[in-house]
């Protein structure tokens, strides 16, 4: 992926791999190639004190150790101004290493933790040693691109990993241009994993993934009435008790917005959170797989990169207002001044109308993922209301998506059935 085409954290965006690494401690690395596009506060360095809950861009959100005062998470803060290095427990947010530096292009940062004490290599040379921990221990965190009210990342990041050792200098300048597999010794993480390509690397059958998120007990998880064995069946949900014969279930740890953003940031941004996949089929909670969905991937997605279904109802965003102001689907003033500013951007009436119940991506194509991190800025910035936003967002890019034909809503389609019981898109 070119830089210019990597998605930007503009401020609002987190994620969780995990809290804490715990087979990780005291001794680690993390890695990444960072292009910071604002300042952070400069703090002094300290094992004591509070001094990470302030004007912090968190590319590691630092995970906190608990009502355990012995032990913290750490995370890392980076700026056009320079990088600080923080741990995280009860009452305890500190930053064990500061350095000064103006970071203005593409630079690659390694934090490599050496029983507890933390070192910096900047572009592979190394350039400060921080304070030891005074914690009996520490541990890698898993949350990107911000830690809640304390700070978000803006910026953009490439290459992020994280390795349960300490990685020496040789090792950090030869690897730190070099794309990865997943058989490195102690890697426990990394953003843009090379997928090895099998023998039939011609078949798109062994990359797909159907998924789904569910939050707050939104939605009850349905399992499949049409089970295929070459996709993988991933849920995301807040709910630890939830299981599946079909589905893998994976713990959302970390939520930071309200319940249906918390659910849809999955739904939008599947480069994110699905890198080993290729393909992916987005199902709301509410539709059941009658069919075998492989066929529209290899039918629909061959030539175009995204597919949804044309809503059953509504020509276009203007008609999806009228209609969610009357449901009183979100806040009345919000709908009204987002639609009145696509209105003033030009943006034609009966454009056409999507149904989100549905999406199909090759969602690491370069002009999905740019799709994509903007139709979540709408929703982040304007009504939750999935709908409203796409078809301006695709206008706006123009870019191109396959209408899939039948209408799962009404019930005369070969692959999905929708089946009402609740409030959605």
């Amino acid at each position: 992926m070119n830089n210019e085409d990597l998605p930007i954290f503009n401020g609002q965006e987190q994620f969780t791999i995990k809290n804490l690494f715990l087979n990780a401690k005291d001794t680690f690395t993390y890695e990444f190639w960072v292009k910071p596009f604002a300042k952070i506060n400069i703090p002094l360095e300290r094992t004591s004190g509070i001094s990470g809950i302030r004007d912090q861009k968190w590319v590691i959100g630092a995970a906190h150790g608990g009502i355990n005062s012995n032990i913290a998470g750490t995370g890392i803060s980076v700026g056009r101004n320079g990088i600080c290095v923080f741990e995280h427990s009860h009452n305890y947010l500190p930053a064990t290493l500061v350095y000064k530096i103006n970071i203005t292009e593409f630079t690659h940062i390694a934090i490599v933790f050496l029983k507890k004490t933390p070192y910096l290599y900047i572009n592979g040379k190394f350039v400060r040693k921080g304070l030891m921990s005074i914690k009996k221990h520490v541990f890698p965190s898993g949350i990107i691109g911000g830690l809640g009210r304390y700070g978000n990342f803006v910026g953009q990041i490439k290459q992020l990993r994280i390795w349960n050792c300490a990685r020496t200098t040789d090792q950090i300048r030869e690897n730190m241009q070099k794309d990865l597999n997943r058989n490195e010794k102690n890697l426990l993480y990394s953003s843009n994993l090379i997928e090895p390509k099998s023998k039939d690397s011609n078949s798109k059958m062994n990359n797909i993934v159907i998924y789904t998120a569910i939050t707050n007990n939104y939605d009850t998880l349905r399992e499949p009435t049409y089970k295929l064995q070459n996709c993988d069946y991933l849920c995301f949900t807040d709910n630890s008790n939830l299981d599946s014969k079909h589905w893998t279930i994976k713990k959302i740890e970390h939520l930071i917005y309200d319940h249906n953003r918390n659910a849809k940031q999955y739904k939008i941004l599947p480069h994110r959170f699905l890198q080993e996949y290729e393909y992916s089929i987005w199902i709301d909670g509410n539709v059941d797989i009658i069919g075998d969905v492989t066929e529209l991937i290899n039918k629909y997605l061959t030539h175009d990169v995204l597919a949804f279904y044309k809503h059953p109802e509504r020509q276009c965003i203007y008609d999806e207002l009228e209609a969610c102001l009357k449901l009183t689907k979100d806040d009345e003033k919000i709908m009204i001044d987002q639609i009145n500013k696509y209105r003033s951007m030009g943006f034609p009436k009966n454009k056409g109308l999507i149904r989100a119940s549905i999406i199909l991506r090759k969602h690491d194509d370069k002009n999905v993922i740019k799709t994509m991190e903007e139709w979540w800025k709408e929703i982040l910035n304007h009504s939750k209301r999935d709908q409203l936003s796409f078809n301006y967002i695709a206008w706006k890019n123009n870019l191109k998506y396959r209408i899939l034909p039948g209408d799962p809503f009404l019930r005369n389609d070969s692959y999905f059935k929708i089946r009402l019981n609740g409030s959605h898109g």
